[in-house]
């Protein structure tokens, strides 16, 4: 059993004053309050914590997680080891090796979880840490570490052990859980923690005592060394357990480390104390080096006179040069907690636990007084002035009169409606005690005080106790009130919000029906409480998925809500809007949205909005509604500016959504590039801003499709210019870019620079995706068209032939690209004059294209056409004139009997139709006759 002694003034000063209650503690700190030009003495400061979570628990105690709520540390967890004082464990011990190594201004910071003080009550000792974020290192080893991360994690811990044995200190349960890990791999910080076994050297015979854990216990803790190793007459004949136990079990955790197993299974241990080989053959399974598996035998050396120290480990060749290469600063990327110190903000937890504490503060003054002098250890001519008691509202609520009390009840009232909802818990708190001294536990005064306690726990999220204390409050208040009472109905509006928040759906339905229908009866439909209560019952309505019902509800309060304050109309249209999303209405929750963020000033809720506005958009843009949800996007887009900044990743995603939808709307895609320009001129990160680029090469890719090519070469042009800044030039994606530049070139006719331009990315594809990628077969057919364009049909053919054959091999001979190029290529055969290659392939493709894209589509007419052309050349009239018909009587009610293409197709008609010498018939063509020179169709 832990016995009190007298401690070192190091631990007495890091004691702290706590005071404790069933729920939560108050910690007191000393800090300066000077003014300007003033002198003033140094004034007690009072912080809120309550305990969140259990983290874990072992031999010498439990950890819990806690979390303040007050002042600038609101949100901040710290660790709290509790420890019984009925146990066999040196308590005091443990205390005095904190204070020595994990104090926050010791040399050895780093190396160490770091205390934050302690303080105890008469059954147990609390030990305040800092909170390691990632847990202990037992938690990551779920694999074998590399050598190059096992040798990061050893160095550190044999720089812990040793400072630990140079001070004549002892670990004594060196294992996994006890290594905390502050930055996970590939670059790793850990420190030692749980310092419950640990003890001095000189002056100790429990150095010989049984503690630990077994899978890391040295033979010499087993009593198991064999008869050759010496005794160490120090201690009886017995050997004794000091420093090379910790080596040991070094040992065993860097074994485990590198295996993901115990060096020693069974009886292994047995044998290899009686002089078996070391199982080296383990390790070098792993492909540890010889260094490592010379590292660990020497560790895991049975003589413990002969086992390698700390001071020699440190200068073993297998962990040369790591030393420097333990982070020296702390790194961006760690957890707040641990780039912050113990007190960093933490994301926000719900409490959930209760303080299983078996004793409270005593609350008498004068206890309270003593407990200031002698807990603080602070020498007598720094003596603080201890605050009032009325100040730090710790005072006996027993000893005020019924006036204070409804003046601290108002005060709680106060800190409500300022946000402060931690001090009023604590106000209520007193005020609920106070008049439950005076007045009794159900008078109506000491209820109300319960009932803005549970509301406050309900703002802190502390759902389980809101709900307790506003049931109890209700079923007072239901009793001695009535059911119709004012403060009954406020009771149950707060204990259904309190169900709803937990999901318990069907307790907070039926609790507010009740409530809502005594509220229309006795306050009727324009009062704030019944609206505020029609409105939560539609909510949970929603949750329910009873849509129906929660539109009816939700229009009634959003009808009966138009006059109140603009937060309350707000929220009840919010719901609205959310409710008819929820039911795919989506124009009207549109609607419902914009009128209200219309009307709205920038405040926080809109946030919200602007999410529920933003998916909103989603779902308009996916059934089709392209233009609505530009409209929101923009909306969107604009706001998120103003509230969350133009460079923030929800801003930037509402901008690309913008242009994604004007994409698809017809006349308007060539405004796309705009805002995606407007986004590349903020600075932004460089993930974000390769996606802006890759967006803008799509719009570029969306206007070529559209057949606007100007603006399409500009979106390219800026594309390509921001890839070789962010990328390089000879990246594959800025190759694409500029294959898709050349492209653009090719339809603006400018044909003799696409060439060039396309012949120098094929170059360089070739030397970085290689070729048979995709890319470079997309290059070799755009620069195979631009040379048709230029006559150089000789030079063309094999670029069109090899990106033909390299799509039908990646993509199959179905995909609409293949089939496209399938044309080109029999149309490029046709070029060179060889007709019968050229009308083999036209045929396998006009019956893919009619299949793939339909009888009247472009590209079916094309290759119709280009066929008519082939067959007339190899003077099959007959079959070419079928092919002539089928693409006029597509073009002439389609595109009019005036229109370029429509004539050329008429021209064609008329020729053949002359070859057939039916000149009377032709006669009627003769008016859309070009001048009759060599029919020749260059158009691929």
């Amino acid at each position: 059993m832990a016995t009190a002694r007298k401690l070192p003034d190091l631990v007495k000063d890091s004691k702290l004053l706590v005071e404790l209650h069933e729920t939560h503690a108050y910690y007191f700190n000393i800090c300066n309050d000077n003014a300007a030009g003033q002198i003033r003495r140094r004034t007690w400061k009072k912080e809120t914590w309550t305990r969140t979570k259990r983290l874990g628990g072992g031999a010498t105690g439990e950890v819990w997680l806690e979390e303040c709520h007050t002042g600038e540390k609101m949100g901040q967890v710290q660790a709290v080891k509790v420890i019984s004082k009925g146990s066999h464990f040196d308590v005091y011990q443990e205390l005095e090796t904190i204070a020595k190594f994990s104090q926050s201004t010791s040399k050895y910071e780093g190396l160490f979880v770091k205390s934050l003080g302690w303080y105890e009550n008469d059954i147990s000792v609390f030990l305040v840490m800092e909170h390691i974020e990632h847990g202990s290192l037992a938690s990551h080893l779920t694999h074998p570490l590399s050598e190059d991360e096992a040798r990061q994690i050893t160095v550190q811990i044999v720089e812990g052990l040793a400072c630990f044995h140079e001070n004549e200190f002892v670990h004594r349960d060196l294992k996994p859980d006890n290594i905390l890990v502050a930055s996970k791999g590939p670059e790793w910080w850990v420190k030692i923690g749980d310092f419950g076994f640990s003890k001095r050297t000189s002056g100790d015979n429990s150095l010989h005592s049984f503690v630990g854990t077994q899978k890391y216990f040295a033979p010499e803790v087993l009593g198991l060394l064999p008869h050759r190793v010496a005794p160490d007459t120090e201690a009886g004949g017995r050997y004794r357990c000091t420093y090379p136990m910790d080596m040991w079990s070094l040992g065993v955790t860097v074994f485990y480390m590198l295996c993901h197993d115990y060096p020693f299974q069974g009886d292994e241990l047995l044998d290899y104390l009686r002089g078996s080989p070391f199982p080296v053959a383990r390790l070098s399974r792993q492909r540890i080096s010889q260094e490592g598996c010379a590292f660990i035998e020497a560790l895991l050396t049975v003589d413990p006179a002969k086992r390698l120290n700390a001071a020699a480990a440190l200068k073993h060749t297998w962990l040369e040069g790591y030393q420097d290469e333990i982070p020296s600063a702390i790194p961006e990327d760690l957890p707040p907690v641990v780039r912050n110190g113990p007190m960093a903000q933490p994301s926000v937890t719900e409490a959930s636990a209760s303080w299983p504490m078996s004793s409270t503060w005593d609350s008498n003054p004068t206890r309270m007084e003593q407990a200031l002098n002698s807990m603080c250890a602070i020498s007598e001519p720094e003596r603080l002035a201890v605050p009032r008691i009325e100040e730090l509202h710790i005072g006996n609520p027993q000893q005020k009169t019924l006036d204070e009390l409804q003046v601290l009840h108002d005060s709680g009232l106060r800190l409500i409606a300022d946000k402060k909802y931690s001090q009023a818990e604590d106000v209520f708190q007193q005020a609920a005690d106070g008049r439950k001294a005076i007045l009794g536990p159900h008078h109506k005064d000491r209820v109300e005080s319960m009932q803005q306690l549970g509301v406050a726990y309900f703002f802190q999220r502390r759902y389980q106790d809101a709900q307790k204390k506003l049931q109890f409050a209700m079923g007072v208040q239901a009793d001695t009130l009535g059911a119709t009472h004012l403060s009954t109905l406020t009771s149950s509006y707060w204990l259904s919000s309190s169900h709803l928040a937990q999901g318990k759906l069907d307790a907070a339905q039926e609790i507010i029906e009740r409530t809502m229908e005594i509220q229309k009866e006795t306050l009727g439909l324009q009062n704030k409480d019944t609206i505020n209560s029609i409105h939560l019952c539609g909510q949970i309505y929603c949750q329910q998925e009873k849509y129906d019902d929660a539109l009816e509800l939700l229009e009634q309060a959003a009808d009966a809500v138009l006059g109140n304050d603009h937060a309350t109309i707000f929220e009840v249209h919010q719901s609205l809007a959310l409710c008819l999303y929820k039911m795919k209405r989506y124009k009207e929750a549109q609607s419902v949205l914009e009128q209200i963020i219309q009307a709205s000033p920038l405040i926080p809720e809109l946030a919200q909005s602007m999410d529920l506005l933003f998916d909103i958009g989603q779902s308009l843009y996916e059934a089709g509604g392209y233009s609505d949800a530009q409209r929101s996007f923009e909306k969107v887009w604009e706001c998120r500016k103003d509230i969350l900044g133009p460079t923030h990743e929800k801003a930037i995603d509402s901008a690309k959504w913008v242009a994604s939808s004007l994409c698809k709307q017809r006349g308007k895609a060539s405004q796309a590039p705009d805002i995606i320009s407007q986004i590349l001129r903020e600075p932004l990160p460089r993930s974000t801003r390769q996606s802006a680029l890759d967006q803008l090469h799509d719009i570029g890719m969306t206007l070529c499709k559209h057949r606007a090519y100007i603006e399409a070469y500009d979106a390219f042009q800026g594309a390509l210019e921001g890839r070789k800044l962010l990328l390089g030039r000879r990246h594959q994606d800025t190759l694409f870019t500029a294959s898709w530049l050349g492209r653009s070139l090719l339809h603006l006719e400018r044909y003799s620079e696409a060439t060039e331009l396309l012949k120098s990315v094929r170059k360089d594809q070739l030397d970085t995706v290689g070729s048979d990628h995709l890319h470079t077969a997309y290059t070799r057919f755009w620069l195979g068209l631009s040379l048709h364009h230029q006559c150089q049909d000789e030079a063309a053919h094999p670029y069109i032939q090899t990106a033909y054959w390299t799509l039908r091999h990646k993509l199959g001979s179905n995909h609409e690209d293949v089939i496209v190029y399938l044309r080109c290529f029999g149309s490029s055969y046709r070029l060179l004059g060889d007709y019968a290659s050229a009308e083999h392939y036209l045929q396998q493709a006009l019956p893919a294209a009619k299949k793939v894209f339909g009888s009247t589509h472009e590209e079916t007419l094309k290759t119709d056409l280009s066929l008519g052309i082939t067959l007339y050349a190899r003077k099959s009239f007959e079959l070419a004139l079928e092919c002539f018909y089928r693409v006029a009587n597509v073009q002439i009610p389609t595109l009019g009997i005036a229109h370029e293409k429509t004539i050329a197709t008429k021209y064609y008609i008329g020729m053949t139709l002359d070859e057939l010498g039916r000149y009377r018939m032709s006669g009627t063509w003769a008016r859309y006759w070009f001048e009759p020179k060599k029919l020749e169709y260059r158009d691929l």
